[in-house]
């Protein structure tokens, strides 16, 4: 779902409601010719009808549409033109029903912003504008889940948004795997995380340790800790199939991940 329209329901329903007060005055005026005001008031509407007819492909709309464009260019009777408005609605009415429309929840529109190109179209915001600059520019493999990720949680889809982010999550173990010379080649979590934390422990008896090594060692037992956490809340359940996510579990799981890449980010990158 690389993008979605935000203005079929308001927007299109206040350019069709727009023409109603319209035809009210043309019914009025019966054969006479267009007035300049009613003319203007609907090319204003006929804009935003035309772009989202044909976004949405309602292809006989559109070509009313068209056909009414070119009935004002040439000039035309008040009854004449109240006819082809009457067919615009039953067309668009007729059209409609075909097409289906996909609602994303409230809380996930936060992932789109406006297209700067076009007003009308809603795109997900670019992927460093969700996790961060530091996670970006630090973990440049995991930008594949990470927008498989998004895209499953706004599709609702939340046990493959929770598959992702273990993807993306074991890139920054591997990481900081390398950092303790820890092989990651066909090796576990649960194997890796062990030699990782040996590796952590040992900094004390290493005799070309740097000065601040303690505060070094406590911030690597802090990241060991939220690995073998993440080990056996989620990752493991994930893995194995045993365990389907939820909505709440899965945004939670999300967030967390995030914050804790932006963390490890500070002293690692690929």
């Amino acid at each position: 779902m690389p993008e979605m329209r935000n203005i079929y329901i308001r927007e299109f329903m206040l350019a069709v409601e727009a023409l109603e007060p319209i035809k009210q005055r043309l019914s009025i005026a019966g054969i006479k010719p267009v007035k300049q005001p009613e003319t203007n008031a609907i090319r204003n509407a006929l804009v935003t009808l035309y772009a989202h007819c044909e976004y949405m492909k309602l292809e006989s709309s559109t070509d009313q549409l068209r056909r009414i464009e070119q009935a004002l260019d040439q000039g035309i009777a008040t009854s004449r033109l109240l006819n082809l408005l009457e067919g615009l609605r039953e067309r668009i009415l007729d059209e409609l029903p075909k097409r289906a429309f996909y609602q994303v929840a409230t809380e996930s529109l936060w992932f789109y912003h406006p297209d700067p190109d076009e007003r009308a179209k809603l795109v997900i915001r670019p992927l460093r504008l969700i996790v961060g600059d530091e996670v970006y520019n630090a973990f440049p493999s995991t930008h594949y889940d990470l927008d498989e990720a998004i895209k499953a949680k706004i599709a609702v889809r939340y046990t493959a948004c929770v598959f992702h982010m273990m993807r993306v999550l074991e890139v920054g173990l591997r990481v900081f795997a390398a950092r303790f010379k820890v092989s990651t080649d066909q090796a576990n979590w649960g194997t890796m995380i062990d030699q990782i934390e040996k590796a952590i422990r040992d900094i004390a008896s290493d005799p070309n340790k740097p000065a601040n090594w303690k505060e070094e060692r406590a911030y690597y037992s802090e990241i060991a800790s939220n690995f073998a956490m993440v080990k056996d809340a989620w990752r493991n359940h994930v893995a194995h199939g045993n365990k389907r996510y939820e909505e709440g579990e899965a945004d939670s799981i999300f967030r967390y991940i995030c914050q804790f890449m932006n963390k490890l980010a500070f002293q690692f990158r690929e």
